[in-house]
Parts: structure tokens; C-alpha cells; sequence
């Protein structure tokens, strides 16, 4: 029924870490505000506020775990 997939990136000789599920909720919460972003079980990320590239104002999806914590920069290996 529902499989997993899990994403490996590899930079030069070493494995993208993972970064703890509490250090995403603070940086979430830190650039959207208490209560406006989700995560699902699926490891979705959404976030309530300005659309990117929009005038709307709403739910939108960020991306997985992994985008979600590329997106807010907690990647010192990866530039932003």
C-alpha cells in the first residue's frame, strides 16, 4: 500500500545529514509563525502565508522534509 522513499544526496565524499525534526519545527516557526506550517505524515511541509511567485495568500506546499530544510538554508554544505 503506502511505500516509503528515501532520498540520498551525495556532495563530493560525503552524505547530506539529516537534520533533527525539532531544529526544522524552530526554523519553521522562527520564518512563518506558530501554527502556519505542517508537516504530514507523508513528510510534506506546508506553510500558511504569501505564496512564492503569487499575490495569494494560503496553504502551499513547500516540499518534503529534505526541501523544506534546503529551502530555510539549515544546510551549511549547500548555499541557499
Amino acid at each position: 500500500m503506502g511505500r516509503s522513499v528515501h532520498l540520498v544526496f551525495y556532495l563530493g565524499d560525503e552524505t547530506m545529514k539529516t537534520i533533527s525534526r525539532e531544529t526544522l519545527r524552530a526554523a519553521l516557526r522562527a520564518k512563518f509563525g506558530s501554527g502556519n506550517y505542517r508537516i504530514t505524515r507523508n513528510d510534506e511541509v506546508h506553510v500558511y502565508g504569501l505564496m512564492p511567485n503569487a499575490r495569494n495568500v494560503g496553504w502551499w506546499l513547500m516540499g518534503d522534509i529534505l526541501s523544506a530544510e534546503l529551502w530555510l538554508g539549515l544546510h551549511a554544505e549547500v548555499p541557499a
